[in-house]
């Protein structure tokens, strides 16, 4: 099995990755990485075979519609992400090649010409913003012999055959385990005061997670507790040296910070909130950050194509405060697990936030309830077993094809 992943960095596709990685069983696997990073260590740390190469890509996400830049980029590519892979999948002689996020076209053009069968899972609401973002549903749809979707949402996002199968993100219930985090090291070591009500975003800083929403948020919340602070764990989208590049030089020469990270800090001062927002940076240790909140704000302005904090949050029994839209309604139950509030809405989100705490029975309610919902729907087995149903299909179908069968995969 070749897994074949856009990012090298710390991100919620790329942690799913490596719990699939990890949790099937019987199965030989590779990485194929399209850039170096902290994942390229886990998996090598793991013993797997990894390698860092060029990789054909459409520039799609939630965060910017596809462009026909994306496409010109991606002809520009194709050449030398061809060979690269050509070279390992020779190497490693996969029977399926699986790819982790819907942009990765290069690959599976490469795969499909060299025979392979090609899982595409796709994680990212795609949307429908133009007749590119069509052309890039059908291009999964052609080339893929089975697609994953990791929501109901996702999974609806696609017309025709073959349908995707639904199959959800997975948690470690027994790392984000509130009962075996003990409540108390992150505060100390940040020297937030155990009384203080701590607000915390887990996620990667960018304009359409609402990191901005929860700073127009703030005011209001501190008039109600003005001991309350807010807790932001992540970083900036962008690439290492992005600064010093040609277009990052010119934007900054211009007056248009390219880093939301950095805009996020500069707001928060010119707000006179800097007491108040505590912005770590990215931490791998999750279970004890969410042990040490009062809740999680996950207020994203876009659809997304899971939502991996949430379930996090739920596993902890954490209750959370997040956005009407996409999948979020899938993993919280407003009033039952959750708040849900509109997207945008500063006043909604500190509303949302001020009625648990407030309330800190209901609050926990929502968490105890979360955690067992969590629990049944979104457990690390329930997602292993999930995608070994899907590549059994597949190695099924291509054993009888073998012995001269004529049997077809219905995705």
């Amino acid at each position: 099995m070749l897994f074949v992943h856009l990012g090298g960095g710390v991100s919620g596709s790329g942690e799913s990755l490596f719990q699939a990685v990890r949790g099937l069983h019987g199965v030989e696997s590779a990485v194929y990485l399209g850039s170096d990073g902290a994942l390229r260590q886990r998996f090598e740390a793991h013993g797997t075979p990894c390698r860092c190469g060029p990789l054909a890509h459409l520039g799609h996400s939630v965060s910017s519609p596809l462009r026909l830049r994306d496409v010109a980029r991606f002809l520009w590519a194709f050449r030398a992400s061809r060979r690269a892979f050509t070279h390992y999948v020779q190497a490693v002689a996969p029977d399926i090649v699986y790819l982790n996020t819907s942009v990765l076209l290069g690959p599976a053009l490469h795969a499909r010409a060299l025979g392979l069968p090609v899982v595409w899972h796709v994680r990212e609401a795609i949307g429908s913003g133009g007749g590119l973002d069509c052309l890039m549903k059908r291009a999964i749809q052609r080339l893929a012999t089975c697609i994953i979707a990791n929501s109901d949402y996702v999974a609806g996002e696609f017309a025709g055959s073959p349908q995707p199968v639904r199959v959800y993100n997975g948690i470690d219930l027994a790392a984000f385990d509130p009962q075996r985090v003990v409540r108390g090291a992150v505060r100390r070591a940040l020297r937030i005061p155990e009384g203080a009500p701590l607000i915390g975003m887990v996620s990667v800083i960018a304009d359409i997670k609402g990191h901005f929403v929860l700073l127009r948020a703030a005011p209001r919340i501190l008039r109600a507790f003005p001991e309350a602070r807010f807790l932001i764990v992540g970083g900036t989208v962008l690439p290492p040296g992005y600064h010093q590049t040609r277009r990052g030089r010119l934007r900054r020469a211009l007056g248009r910070e390219a880093d939301p990270e950095v805009r996020l800090r500069r707001q928060i001062e010119a707000a006179g909130l800097s007491a108040r927002f505590i912005l770590t940076g990215f931490r791998t240790d999750i279970p004890q950050v969410l042990a040490d909140l009062d809740l999680l704000a996950f207020p994203s302005v876009v659809p997304e194509g899971f939502g991996r904090p949430l379930a996090e949050a739920g596993a902890m029994a954490l209750p959370v405060v997040t956005t009407r839209l996409g999948p979020h309604g899938e993993i919280v139950r407003d009033g039952e697990t959750g708040v849900l509030v509109a997207p945008g809405d500063p006043d909604a989100l500190a509303e949302g936030i001020l009625a648990l705490l407030r309330d800190p029975a209901y609050a926990r309610r929502l968490g105890k309830a979360a955690r067992q919902r969590v629990a049944a729907r979104f457990g690390q087995e329930q997602y292993i077993h999930g995608i070994e149903r899907v590549l059994a299909s597949i190695l099924t179908v291509r054993s009888r094809h073998a012995e001269g069968g004529s049997h077809h995969l219905a995705g």
